[in-house]
């Protein structure tokens, strides 16, 4: 960015490393096939994730897990199982979350600026 006080003008150039970051949302099916009406995992339905950087929580079930942890809408996830989200694959993103009731989760999670780990098990 250049600033020309004599003109009052901003000129404005594009770094050609710079990449934008994509939102994308995800939708998480917690239905479990084998019992007709139950749900499984964590209780996140709806997850928003930047092509770099955490995961933010869009929605999730009202009483569930995340909930009774504390965890809110808005709160975001920076570490699923001890490994930045940034550095994982959507198998690896979201396997956790819809893990087989009674699996062990630790996330670690960002609210406004405070952080702090949350250890989960899946329903």
């Amino acid at each position: 960015m250049t600033l020309d006080y004599a003109n009052r003008e901003i000129y404005l150039e594009k770094d050609p490393n710079y990449k934008v970051a994509r939102k994308e949302t995800f939708t998480i099916s917690q239905s479990d096939p084998r019992k007709r009406g139950r749900t499984s995992g964590l209780g996140l339905i709806r997850l928003g994730h930047q092509s770099v950087g955490p995961l933010e929580i869009l929605e999730m079930t009202a009483a569930g897990t995340p909930s009774r942890a504390g965890i809110e809408k808005g709160d975001w996830i920076l570490e699923i199982n001890g490994s930045p989200v940034g550095n994982l694959t959507v198998e690896q993103l979201f396997g956790p979350t819809t893990a087989r009731p009674g699996t062990v989760v630790r996330l670690t999670m960002r609210h406004d600026d405070v952080t702090r780990e949350v250890t989960l098990r899946t329903e």
